[in-house]
């Protein structure tokens, strides 16, 4: 599992009450793998969200890639601009970026209004939380050899669905206007955040080292 999941989903039924539930079982499992914040991680997006049967409280997709060599799996960083997630007792990467010869995938996880130390932007104001998030995102693929301009898809959640045209009138004056993108109603882990956006990016970002794909 280390070696081959590299991106995570994970969908917790009224999150507010069993998020910290999902954290707990999730480090644990991490530690049996020996996954610390020393080695790594693995990206993902925690979100609220349901399945067809009303007992079960989670629901897990993943994304595994077989056959990488060493160096082809980087994990996606900006301390300056938001902390890493075992700051405030969590266990997630910020992204992932697969290198090939030819190209670059990256993985967004989760992304929300935080800053260095770990503490909500803007609380209780969507559109400066909305900006910080993009704020974050620009900060992780700059320092991972890519921009905004990259992502190929995006997906917006939102805590109050009232706030949806507020949202969409602000990321009309972002990268995001001329990305793929659809607006979910789907509270994020902490009350406090508003709105969270994950996505997708490719650029040509390869390096010869590395087969193409």
């Amino acid at each position: 599992m280390p070696d081959l999941i590299h991106r995570t989903w994970i969908y917790c039924r009224d999150i507010d009450n069993n998020y910290r539930g999902l954290v707990e079982g999730r480090n644990g499992c991490f530690d049996r793998y020996g996954l610390t914040a020393e080695s790594h991680f693995i990206a993902s997006t925690g979100i609220e969200g349901c399945t067809e049967l009303p007992g079960r409280l989670l629901h897990m997709d993943s994304l595994g890639i077989a056959g990488l060599e060493p160096g082809q799996v980087r994990y996606m960083e900006a301390p300056d601009y938001l902390s890493p997630t075992h700051v405030y007792r969590v266990t997630f990467e910020r992204g992932v970026r697969i290198v090939y010869g030819d190209r670059s995938h990256y993985f967004l996880s989760g992304t929300a209004s935080i800053d260095a130390e770990g503490n909500i932007v803007h609380p209780g104001d969507v559109v400066g939380q909305t900006a910080r998030t993009l704020e974050n995102m620009s900060a992780l693929m700059e320092r991972s050899g890519g921009s905004l301009s990259d992502l190929k898809q995006a997906v917006v959640y939102l805590r109050d669905w009232a706030d949806r045209e507020t949202v969409r009138h602000r990321l009309m004056d972002s990268p995001l206007v001329a990305v793929p993108h659809v607006m979910l109603k789907a509270p994020v882990c902490r009350p406090g955040w508003l709105v969270e956006i994950d996505g997708i990016a490719v650029n040509g970002a390869g390096e010869a080292a590395f087969a193409p794909l």
